[in-house]
């Protein structure tokens, strides 16, 4: 990826943000720590500044430096509005095991937070599990675990230069499983989850399940960019890195995308078709919670561009789509983010500004396909206007539209 690529795909990301934050009546921030906070790693991005920072010296705008661990449990309380804290902390211990790491800071956003809070505070979730519920307290003590850990785990994330990091550490009321992910960019260890187990639990056994789920396993949500990649029962769906030219993967626990060393042109649009369709669906859990009289007119629009891209799926409704497995969703998860692809491949840009943008990205997947049919999936109307929709508000669709020749100008309201 070069930096006019690397430009392009971050205006992307960016627009659909906005667009979407829009239409929920919801500002950018706000919108960000609920269902973005995108994270994009892989060897092709590190001699590009576009979408990697220096931590250390020039945190990134809204990130705190701190030398109290209860900024941590401010976040998690909403007590504290910085977009993360950071702590530059002697961590000796993991520096004399992995050199690497020293001068390392830790941190923790604003996205890490929100999905330890979705995925592991529920007591009687966790309970099921055969876990304990985190806690604000627990979060505070992620830099006694990074400093003082009873025992560690850590593999490299393939495609990267970067390393998966598990520490366990033993309290009072429980033991505490602790992810995070190196950056050499930033020479910074991001929170990525958090678990708790009873006292009872062994640490070298969890820690290995721990690291097991790096990237790749199904229990990671993990799905690939891989023409051959299929399947493996046997090795609990590992889909990242089986077959052949590996080019990327969107991990759905962390939002995560990871450009692979046979990353091209389309391998970011790709993954990124699958973090929409994670979003999305994330959303319209969140707006069928709430009385359907209090929904404003976007909101029910949004419902149904996603039960548009339900039925093209040919799944019922949402309570059917998250009653299937991964695997299970597999197959309509990889029709969307090629439909993704091709919609950026006929380069019909939903407002008048975004045209250069939808030339750009035609031009380099025609490069990479060379030809419509190779995508093997077909569009419909009502799905091109799923994606337009992403992209543009009503009355800028219908300007195009009416540029276009495609509408009358009777059609176009205020």
């Amino acid at each position: 990826m070069n930096k006019t690529q690397a430009e392009a795909n971050a205006t992307l990301y960016a627009r659909a943000i906005e667009t979407l934050a829009g239409r929920l009546n919801m500002g950018i921030r706000d919108f960000d720590a609920a269902y973005g906070g995108m994270n994009v790693v892989g060897e092709s991005l590190l001699d590009d500044s576009v979408l990697n920072q220096v931590l250390a010296s020039t945190p990134p705008r809204g990130w705190v430096h701190s030398t109290n661990p209860q900024d941590a449990a401010d976040l998690w309380n909403g007590n504290n509005k910085a977009e993360a804290v950071f702590w530059n902390t002697s961590n000796k211990r993991l520096e004399e095991q992995f050199p690497e790491t020293a001068g390392y800071s830790v941190s923790v956003n604003q996205s890490a937070i929100e999905h330890i809070k979705n995925n592991h505070s529920n007591a009687e979730s966790e309970a099921k599990r055969g876990q304990i519920a985190i806690t604000a307290e627990d979060i505070s003590r992620i830099t006694d675990i990074v400093s003082n850990y009873d025992a560690i785990a850590s593999e490299p994330i393939k495609g990267t230069n970067n390393r998966r990091f598990a520490f366990a550490k033993q309290f009072d009321d429980g033991l505490i499983v602790y992810l995070a992910d190196s950056s050499k960019k930033r020479r910074d260890l991001r929170t990525v989850s958090m678990w708790k187990y009873p006292q009872s639990a062994n640490a070298q056994d969890v820690l290995q399940h721990a690291v097991s789920l790096a990237l790749t396993p199904e229990a990671e949500g993990g799905i690939s960019h891989n023409s051959n990649s299929t399947p493996n029962a046997d090795t609990n769906q590992d889909i990242l890195y089986q077959g052949g030219a590996d080019r990327g993967m969107f991990s759905r626990e962390h939002n995560l995308i990871a450009l692979l060393k046979n990353a091209d042109a389309s391998t970011f649009v790709h993954e990124l078709g699958h973090f929409f369709l994670e979003t999305n669906t994330r959303i319209t859990r969140d707006l069928t919670a709430k009385p359907a009289e209090n929904l404003t007119e976007q909101e029910r629009q949004f419902l149904s561009d996603v039960q548009t891209t339900l039925d093209w799926f040919g799944v019922k409704d949402l309570a059917a789509w998250d009653a299937m497995s991964l695997n299970e969703q597999r197959e309509n998860h990889e029709k969307w983010a090629r439909g993704f692809e091709a919609y950026l491949y006929e380069g019909k840009a939903p407002s008048e500004e975004l045209r250069g943008l939808f030339r750009r990205f035609r031009s380099w997947l025609k490069q990479v396909y060379h030809s419509l049919k190779n995508l093997n999936v077909e569009l419909t109307n009502e799905v091109r206007s799923v994606f337009d929709q992403m992209f543009a508000n009503d009355e800028q669709i219908q300007q195009t539209q009416y540029i276009n020749g495609m509408a009358p100008l009777s059609d176009i309201v205020d």
